[in-house]
């Protein structure tokens, strides 16, 4: 019996629900109220009263979105709401309705969805997270949580100062949910829900990125919080929504505090005075709040601060600060009486207690808006409360008052009820084929005056349910459907002309005759509601799509269309595929992002995949195809743009296709391989160094393709070390199958030290301007930053390694330019590096041929090396430098650069040497004559004699242990002009020789009177 009583009511739930349904869908206009309060009904009926009610009668509620009524369509938003925390299994059929509805005209249906989708988002995620499986129609529906949560989010800079305050509640929701609650959180109740309830294990909801985006969330309201524009309204809210998440999350109080304390400092410049007033006043409440709470403690003296500049007295402050005994004390006093409460006490029990637990001092915040009643508890005070709450009642629908009020309205309108007019009574019925001929007779006469159209065209936003109705009835027509008393169904051919005729006047009329807002909102409408699109109303969008300034909206409805309407998908896919190859860069770049999303899905993906090779294959035709590029002979850079867009943007995501590309590269003219390489750099960078296909393309480089190849490395490698994976399939290509050095060059960071100075023969021979990449390459000038940049060489290697090459394998002219690039950077080829460079350099033996060059070139750049450069000439004497040829002339070429240093460095040269000397460079013996001529005979005594007759000077007498004997020289063969000076300077001169005996010569102590020159 309770079963079929249970039955039984559950049949007369549900007819009472159609009948109010029925009549809400029937209601006018006018009478708005009456259809909500039929539709709140409903929704007690099938959410709350009979649940599983709600799965039957889903549809025909969400019917009710479309209405023209805004609160209606604001009650739908909220049943949705309901409907969803009554059954979050609803989730997955409500959502598309739910973000159509966010983008309604109406203001405050906009702010209704984002009351909703506070609540819905946690609902949402407690959902999918407590699911015991995670199926792929869950995670359809946190796709479209998340694409409403960004839209939410993105209206925080919208026009309208209420839209903003939801916006605002709705980021503080996002933060304290994907956050994770600490000690000084408050507790969790049952329906409360927190970043540490998400599992780890979910795929597509990280608990990490969900705390990332809370913070970046939380960053935005800051600084919202401090823009200089910010109304008083949406500050006051923003205000009190940073001090919640300080509450909630006390790891955001310093900023929050600091937020604060900025907004003090700096209100904004736009508030009128009595806002500023008002502003500073919900300050100073919110600084109280914070400074109750346990985690304000270390920040007391900054909110003490600001709460003196906002006027509080230390009493109220002081009020206001938790003291830590009475903490504890209240936290002993709550576990006592949790204990205490476990048997039901008395009456007077508890009105003891109460009376215990009141305040002996009136609240600091209730004193503060305290105003006291001169006559308080006086009979006429008590009446007068009596008459404000009865009045109060009675405007709620409460007490005797409302019963005599609806008596009295009855009877009032018994007495004004008048007789109607019946016309059945008094007028002749027709028969059916009156009534039919009546009918089509009266709707030719409106269509053919235009009055419908035009009287939709009046205002297209208010008539457009009337333009749907028409085109459904066309539609009608068109099917065959009948109604009870119509006409006959005309011809389908006409029926065809008719409707295609109607709707494409009326596609035509939104495009040509609407303002563009609302044209866009419109057109998107027609599209997703008219119930068939026909091909040409196809072609209408897609010059609609093709314009610059609707294309963004023209492709959203063209990915409705592929959404929601399921029976013509691959049609509306196709067209969008389309615009992938337009002429217009803009429409092809949107469309394909568009493609590429919906290849992310994987609905289409093969379709995409096989459109996208399609238009890449035609670049191996020797001219464009005429069907894609009317009277084109040739290909050019934009047709190969346009032929590689959409494959161009599925190339991060899909891999594999990239040996596709090869196969294209290798088979198409060079104007085309051109275009291609410059066009790689964005999707090979998005597939990323450590992509697997990426390493089988170099590991198995298709014949032809050593260019686009190489291509691909250099771009990986641009800034960025190779990878031990691209390093070794580079080496073994190279090694095995392409000989071309220039291979190499991406990954030369990589190879090993011996690897890079056994191909540097090969690397310098190529154009200067490679020879400068890899050089920048090797010495790590290609980077921003050389914090992570490692070199299998170092910079004086590689100099002493370009010193070192042999000559049969590189000329070495060419050698000498390589070495001239490494001079050219200054900031690597510093006055360190290079005297290591020399120093290695003259160690070895045999001399490098470019030593001396090098040498020189290096005192050029850094006149201070010249001492060390003295060292090395010095040494190099040592080596015997005389006996290699080239390193020798250079030897001389230094000496004349840096006399008068190098004048002492002759003089330990072999007399031979020295005469050879003065043969190449004549200009160096007068210097030395000088030079040897201001020394002291003791100083003279360590000079061979073979030296000073070289010099001619003449022998010293105590010559005889010579072993080296000079030639006798012609009296002719020698020039001696004296100069002689005044005799005060010669006087001044023997002075000065004669106080310096014994010492080191000096320049400035050599004595000006004599001079040689050898002829």
């Amino acid at each position: 019996m309770d079963e079929e009583q249970q039955l039984a009511d559950q049949k007369s739930t549900h007819d009472r629900v159609v009948e109010l349904i029925n009549q809400a869908a029937v209601l006018q206009n006018l009478k708005d109220h009456q259809k909500v309060t039929n539709l709140r009904q409903v929704q007690e009926l099938i959410v709350f009263k009979e649940p599983n009610l709600l799965d039957n009668f889903l549809d025909e509620m969400l019917a009710f979105q479309n209405d023209r009524s805004q609160e209606i369509r604001k009650f739908v938003v909220g049943f949705i709401e309901e409907a969803c925390k009554k059954d979050p299994d609803v989730f997955p059929k409500v959502l598309a309705n739910l973000r159509m509805m966010f983008r309604d005209e109406a203001v405050a249906v906009q702010k209704r969805v984002i009351q909703a989708a506070t609540q819905l988002y946690r609902v949402a995620l407690r959902w999918i997270c407590q699911s015991r499986g995670v199926d792929d129609l869950m995670e359809t529906s946190w796709e479209y949580v998340r694409n409403l949560k960004d839209d939410v989010v993105a209206l925080l800079d919208s026009e309208n100062d209420g839209v903003r305050t939801h916006t605002i509640k709705f980021m503080e929701m996002l933060v304290i949910l994907q956050t994770y609650p600490d000690g000084d959180s408050p507790n969790k109740s049952e329906n409360d829900f927190a970043l540490d309830d998400v599992p780890l294990s979910l795929k597509f909801i990280k608990p990490r990125k969900l705390e990332e985006e809370a913070k970046k969330v939380f960053d935005a309201l800051v600084v919202f919080h401090g823009t200089s524009h910010i109304s008083s309204i949406n500050l006051m809210a923003c205000m009190q929504t940073l001090v919640n998440i300080a509450k909630h999350r006390a790891e955001f109080m310093s900023r929050v505090i600091q937020a604060l304390e900025s907004l003090h400092a700096n209100l904004p410049p736009t508030l009128a005075k009595s806002q500023v007033s008002s502003v500073r006043k919900h300050l100073k409440l919110q600084l109280l709040i914070l400074m109750k709470h346990p985690a304000a403690v270390d920040f007391h003296g900054q909110i003490s601060t600001l709460l003196t500049d906002l006027g509080a007295t230390p009493q109220e402050i002081a009020k206001c600060m938790p003291k830590p005994e009475e903490l504890k004390k209240r936290a002993r006093l709550i576990e006592e009486s949790t204990s205490a409460a476990s048997g039901a006490a008395p009456p007077s029990v508890k009105r003891i207690k109460l009376e215990l637990s009141l305040p002996e001092t009136m609240p600091a915040h209730f004193q503060a808006s305290y105003t006291p009643i001169a006559v308080a508890g006086t009979e006429t005070q008590i009446k007068h409360l009596a008459r404000l709450i009865s009045t109060q009642m009675t405007a709620a629908g409460l007490g005797k008052g409302v019963e005599e009020m609806m008596v009295k309205a009855k009877q009032s309108n018994k007495g004004r009820r008048f007789r109607q007019l019946n016309l059945a009574d008094i007028t002749r019925p027709l028969n059916e084929d009156e009534t039919a001929q009546m009918l089509v007779s009266a709707v030719r006469r409106i269509l053919k005056a235009g009055l419908l159209k035009d009287y939709i065209l009046e205002d297209l936003r208010l008539h457009a349910d009337i333009a749907l109705a028409w085109l459904y009835e066309e539609y009608a027509q068109l099917q065959g459907f009948q109604q009870g008393g119509a006409a006959p169904p005309m011809d389908k051919l006409a029926g065809s002309e008719s409707y295609v005729h109607c709707l494409n006047g009326l596609l035509k009329d939104v495009l040509h005759k609407c303002e563009p807002r609302e044209r866009d909102a419109l057109f998107g409408r027609f599209f997703l509601e008219i119930p068939s699109i026909t091909s040409d109303a196809l072609i209408i969008l897609k010059q609609y799509c093709q314009n610059e300034s609707t294309v963004s909206n023209g492709l959203a409805i063209l990915r409705a269309l592929v959404d929601y309407r399921p029976p013509g998908q691959m049609e509306y896919l196709q067209k969008l595929l389309e615009l992938t190859v337009a002429q217009n860069q803009e429409v092809r770049l949107q469309s394909a992002k568009h493609a590429k999303q919906l290849h992310e899905r994987g609905n289409f993906r093969p379709i995409i995949e096989d459109f996208a090779l399609m238009y890449l294959r035609f670049l191996l035709e020797p001219v464009p195809p005429q069907h894609l590029f009317h009277n084109s002979l040739a290909w050019s850079e934009d047709h190969t743009k346009i032929c590689m867009q959409l494959y161009i943007s599925l190339l991060p995501v899909n891999h594999k296709l990239i040996h596709e590309l090869a196969v294209v590269n290798v088979g198409a003219i060079a104007e085309i391989k051109r275009t291609i390489l410059r066009g790689l750099e964005g999707p090979v960078k998005g597939m990323g160094m450590s992509s697997p296909e990426l390493l089988l393309l170099v590991e198995n480089c298709p014949k032809g393709a050593e260019t686009l190849v190489t291509r691909i490395i250099h771009i990986l490698t641009d800034k960025t070390p190779p990878s031990a994976e691209l390093v070794a399939r580079v080496r073994d290509l190279y090694h095995k199958r392409v000989s071309d050095v220039r291979f190499l060059i991406p990954v030369l960071n990589g190879l090993s030290k011996k690897e890079v100075i056994a191909a540097l023969p090969k690397l310098i021979k190529l154009n200067p301007i490679v020879v400068k990449e890899v050089f920048n390459r090797l010495l790590g000038s290609h980077v921003e930053s050389t914090a992570n940049f490692t070199s299998p060489v170092t910079p004086a290697e590689l100099l002493v390694a370009l010193h070192n090459i042999d000559p049969s394998k590189c000329d070495v002219k060419t050698v000498i330019k390589a070495t001239s690039l490494c001079f050219a950077e200054k900031h690597v080829y510093t006055q360190e590096v290079l005297a290591v460079v020399m120093q290695q350099l003259m160690e070895q033996s045999p001399l490098p041929t470019l030593l001396m060059r090098t040498v020189i070139q290096s005192l050029s750049l850094y006149p201070r090396l010249i001492l060390f450069v003295i060292n090395i000439l010095q040494r190099l004497i040592q080596k015997q430098v005389w006996k290699q040829k080239k390193v020798w002339e250079g030897f001389i070429k230094c000496c004349q650069r840096t006399k008068p240093q190098s004048l002492q460095v002759l003089l330990q040269l072999p007399a031979e040497q020295l005469q050879n000397v003065f043969q190449v460079s004549p200009d160096l013996q007068q210097p030395l004559v000088q030079h040897v001529s201001a020394f002291t005979d003791h100083q003279k005594a360590h000079i061979p004699n073979s030296i000073l007759e070289l010099l001619h000077l003449g022998g010293r007498p105590d010559a005889e242990g010579d072993a080296v004997k000079s030639k006798s020289l012609d009296k002719d063969a020698l020039t001696i002009h004296i100069r002689r000076d005044s005799s005060r300077d010669s006087r001044e001169w023997r002075r000065r020789k004669s106080r310096r005996r014994g010492q080191s010569p000096r320049s400035d102590a050599l004595p000006p009177l004599v001079s040689l020159r050898v002829r």
